[in-house]
């Protein structure tokens, strides 16, 4: 196979997120080769497409991008129209095509020179330019010190009076006590990621936790024999680790907003903004209980979803598809029927944006999916091709009308 042959499929199943590992890697390889360069500058000017990003946009989102190739993350295409009704079915068409043209366009902006850049691209200043989130997350020791762990990279070490923290060169985080002090003592630690951060972390029984923005999470870095429990406060995606003692498994609880979730191995997302609690589960089966409320146990199997008002102290169950409350794990944003104000609240939280609405937009929804990391003016246009809304950005504020 000749170059050009080559390069342009390589870029071509890059876009359609259908690259296997392999072929990632070798992309990886490819790009401080001027052909390479070439063939993907050629793509991008057959496609006749035009992106205004500014320079922080283009850079934090490739950083994103290759962080995710270094994990030996795939980018995924957006999901079948199929799986969506069909108010949304012409969004979730738009949506896809500028997704497949954005890694194209960002990635053809990062390689060049900047010799190579016009002067019709306009530059933001870093104080009121708006980009996507990025995993960023503070870690809260028990004493009350913080670190950032955006800033510690790989093979880190950090020595605390009772234990080491070691961070991995694959991000995770494992501790280690001298002399047997993680049988005596029980040591919490707390991540915090702000608005417009992501962090994935791995719990000390192997269990994985994926934080959306303006999430905390409080878990013991030593868990008992007979009990796992972690606190949260925002919204998180859980793929438990079954963990066995003395023959039976050790259960495993997530408090959050007056709801204590006992699971005994399972994935589930549960969100908790606004006074709402809402469970979503994937695999598995968890039992539901609820502080000071005449609720009662309750209890989810897979595709089922719990909602529980903390000021009513209400509870509801319904059957959904869980696509689209865990898509913002795999870098989606998706709607079935959301109102303006549930869409505009999750934009809001990760490009860190002020929202007003102008007039009742009660009846204006939206079904579809869309890339989180996408340009945040593109996906304003997006949604507003859907009609019944307009948008008008003015630095870090977002008017609804």
């Amino acid at each position: 196979m000749n170059e050009n042959k080559e390069y342009s499929e390589l870029i071509a199943k890059y876009r359609r997120g259908s690259c296997n590992a392999a072929e990632i890697k070798r992309i990886r390889e490819l790009v401080n080769d001027p052909k390479f360069i070439a063939a993907l500058e050629e793509q991008w000017e057959k496609g006749g497409h035009v992106v205004e990003e500014t320079a922080i946009d283009k850079e934090r989102q490739f950083q994103h991008i290759l962080s995710r190739i270094e994990a030996g993350e795939k980018i995924k295409a957006i999901p079948d129209t199929r799986n969506v009704g069909r108010q949304g079915r012409l969004w979730l068409k738009v949506a896809a095509s500028i997704f497949l043209c954005a890694f194209a366009a960002l990635l053809y902006f990062y390689l060049q020179q900047p010799s190579k850049q016009t002067g019709e691209r306009r530059l933001a200043s870093q104080d009121s330019a708006v980009v996507p989130g990025r995993q960023t997350a503070q870690i809260l020791f028990d004493d009350g010190t913080a670190v950032d762990l955006e800033k510690i990279i790989g093979d880190t070490t950090i020595v605390r009076t009772s234990f080491t923290v070691r961070k991995t060169k694959d991000g995770k985080i494992t501790y280690h006590f001298p002399q047997g002090q993680a049988e005596n003592k029980l040591v919490y630690n707390t991540i915090v990621t702000p608005k417009g951060g992501e962090y994935k972390l791995v719990l000390p029984d192997g269990t994985q936790v994926w934080l959306n923005a303006m999430t905390k999470i409080r878990y013991p870095i030593n868990f008992r024999a007979q009990i796992r429990e972690v606190d949260l406060e925002g919204e998180a995606y859980f793929e438990v680790t079954k963990v066995m003692n003395g023959g039976k498994r050790v259960p495993f609880i997530v408090k959050t907003g007056g709801q204590s979730l006992e699971v005994l191995g399972t994935a589930f997302n549960i969100s908790s903004y606004n006074q709402q609690v809402v469970t979503t589960l994937t695999e598995g089966k968890v039992k539901l209980t609820y502080a000071g409320a005449q609720v009662g146990e309750k209890f989810l199997i897979p595709n089922e979803q719990s909602r529980y008002d903390i000021k009513k102290a209400v509870f509801t169950k319904a059957v959904v598809d869980p696509f689209y409350f865990m898509a913002w794990k795999n870098g989606n944003f998706a709607f079935d029927d959301a109102s303006i104000y549930e869409v505009m609240e999750a934009i809001s939280r990760w490009y860190d944006v002020e929202i007003r609405y102008h007039g009742n937009l009660e009846k204006v929804r939206f079904s579809g999916s869309i890339s989180r990391y996408e340009n945040i003016d593109k996906l304003l246009k997006t949604i507003a091709l859907a009609g019944g809304v307009r948008f008008e950005r003015k630095e870090r504020r977002v008017e609804v009308m």
